[in-house]
């Protein structure tokens, strides 16, 4: 039957091939380089087409599922790990109004900050990492200022 390609790292298992349409499943590695992929099918007479940057390889987005303190309080300054995985370099991270968070080492699971919350600052916020590529997961009531 037909013959599909993505490109280097993207492993193709045709399920069923019907006039103007091909069934597969991919299996993408992870040393699949990010970005646009070309598409290729080759017929079992040798012949070929290739759809140009017809796929798109994604990275994944962030999974944020701890956070280490939970709490601070109004004029205090300290260090927050952030547990999860997929953290990008360069993540940005809030901890919404009057928290002013400056952002140290990232690895793909862990994220270490200094949050300094402002002396009128109150109450549960959210947490949010966003990745250099705009996908972003969010804590919600994660840290309590107290």
């Amino acid at each position: 039957g037909a013959r599909v390609t993505f490109g280097d790292g993207i492993t193709v298992n045709v399920n069923s091939v019907a006039e103007g349409a091909i069934a597969a499943r991919l299996t993408i590695g992870s040393s699949a380089r990010i970005g646009a992929r070309d598409v290729t099918v080759t017929n079992p007479d040798g012949r070929s087409a290739t759809l140009t940057s017809g796929f798109t390889v994604e990275s994944r987005p962030p999974e944020l599922n701890s956070i280490n303190p939970t709490f601070g309080s109004p004029g205090g300054t300290l260090q927050v790990t952030l547990s999860g995985s997929n953290f990008q370099a360069n993540a940005d991270v809030s901890f919404g109004d009057d928290i002013d968070v400056t952002v140290g080492a990232i690895t793909d699971t862990s994220i270490v900050v200094t949050v300094t919350v402002e002396l009128g600052a109150t109450g549960s916020r959210d947490v949010t990492v966003t990745n250099p590529d705009g996908r972003s997961d969010t804590l919600a009531n994660a840290f309590t200022i107290q």
